[in-house]
């Protein structure tokens, strides 16, 4: 018997680490065999259509872009689950449906960096972002533990979704992210059109993925990376994503700082590629997708022991203390004055990468739908 599945993939047209994986997820489940027993059933938008392989699911459920995803999840999905007699819900976004119709719920949940302290984790200058934040801190901490299962991305988040909600152990199960396509084909020609253009392969260039959020530390990379080239002038520091407000300024008026903002997937493999080094000085992640990019295209990575990253990085990374100020700047010397610490990195980095892959991912929630379905 064919057992049917929902798949909430509402925000699937949003450029986010979720529905990264999700995309993933989806063209994983549309090409294996081992998916063959279950018929998908897919809630989306008129923008996620184009993610949506052809001829995959049985049914794709469209609902108006007017509605805000936690509406989707909590008045529709769980009536579209018992419209079409699905027995299993997956919902990717952290969060699921409350009021349930007999359907098994499985939820990933990324992380639960959400439910630390506004000491530890502030709010984000993003109004939507902290509505989403106190909405998901609700819904989890409260009502994760009444889920039938739960996936989450590496033992550090599942020590912490156990200890945060008081779900029972046997209810969370550790399936790792792995690398996207673009990335995993190693025999794909990427253009140089970013580094061309923008010259930057006449100079050196630490690579740093900037962001609002005040865990990923781009004031630091900055500061320290402007303390590092007053004696290094060879090399630049080329950002990407959004900047804090408070740092264009900054930024602007340094020529040995490149500010790119968003880019797209192959221009990132690009800058990857051709980068001394990924400056990844995060406090708190729940995976460090970041790092095994990197580890890919042959890039060697800065970054702390916080968190989800040592389970990632492991040996092939250089390790920084945030509590001594200048151990970042300390570390870009390290690198740069030991070439044969970059080529190990490199070696260590790619060994790492090819254990993680999208067909396991897919493989172990097909799985862990085969367990649910029983």
């Amino acid at each position: 018997m064919r057992t049917k599945v929902l798949i909430d993939a509402t925000m699937l047209q949003k450029k986010n680490g979720m529905n990264y994986s999700l995309r993933n997820l989806i063209k994983g489940f549309s090409s294996s065999i081992k998916a063959k027993n279950f018929d998908f059933y897919i809630v989306t938008t008129e923008k996620g259509k184009p993610y949506i392989p052809n001829n995959f699911c049985k049914k794709l459920i469209i609902t108006p872009l007017i509605l805000p995803q936690p509406i989707v999840e909590q008045i529709l999905l769980s009536l579209i689950a018992k419209i079409h007699s699905c027995s299993i819900i997956l919902c990717p976004y952290n969060t699921f449906p409350l009021v349930n119709y007999g359907a098994k719920r499985l939820v990933i949940v990324y992380d639960v960096i959400y439910l630390h302290s506004l000491r530890q984790v502030p709010l984000s200058p993003s109004i939507t972002q902290n509505i989403m934040r106190f909405y998901r801190s609700f819904i989890v901490k409260h009502f994760l533990r009444f889920v039938d299962q739960v996936a989450t991305i590496s033992n550090y988040s599942r020590n912490e979704i156990i200890s945060r909600t008081n779900i029972s152990p046997r209810l969370v199960t550790v399936i790792p992210l792995a690398r996207g396509d673009i990335l995993s084909n190693e025999n794909k020609v990427v253009s140089e059109s970013t580094t061309a253009t923008l010259n930057l392969k006449a100079k050196p260039y630490f690579l740093h993925l900037a962001a609002v959020d005040p865990r990923k530390n781009t004031r630091l990379v900055i500061n320290q990376f402007l303390k590092f080239a007053r004696e290094h002038t060879q090399y630049r520091l080329v950002l990407v994503g959004k900047l804090p407000p408070s740092l264009v300024n900054t930024v602007e008026q340094e020529n040995n700082i490149v500010y790119l903002g968003t880019v797209s997937d192959k221009e990132l493999v690009e800058l990857y590629k051709s980068a001394f080094c990924l400056l990844f000085p995060s406090r708190l992640e729940g995976f460090g997708l970041p790092v095994l990019e990197a580890f890919t295209t042959g890039c060697p990575v800065i970054t702390t022991s916080l968190s989800a990253i040592p389970e990632v990085a492991q040996d092939a990374a250089i390790y920084i203390d945030l509590d001594s100020p200048n151990d970042l700047s300390k570390k870009m010397y390290e690198l740069h004055s030991n070439p044969s610490l970059q080529n190990n990195l490199i070696i260590k980095g790619k060994l790492i990468a090819k254990k993680y892959s999208w067909k396991n991912t897919t493989l172990g929630y097909i799985q862990l739908l085969k367990k649910m379905a029983k």
